[in-house]
């Protein structure tokens, strides 16, 4: 980590801040994705699923 705050990367408040003006950097973490896929009754135009949901949340005030 060390080279990574040498050369300006990390974050010097420590805190993520995604899609924030306040944003310095970046922090290391760690990620899960998932997608829900429902299947159509009948296909429609070769299309036989749709993506349900797909959530996106960042948690920067748990640190």
């Amino acid at each position: 980590l060390l080279p990574l705050g040498w050369a300006g990367l990390l974050s010097a408040r420590g805190r993520c801040q995604a899609f924030d003006d306040c944003a310095d950097g970046y922090i290391r973490g760690e990620a899960c994705c998932g997608v829900y896929l429902s299947p159509l009754l009948h296909q429609v135009d070769g299309i036989g699923l749709v993506v349900d949901g797909s959530p996106l949340g960042v948690a920067s005030g748990t640190f």
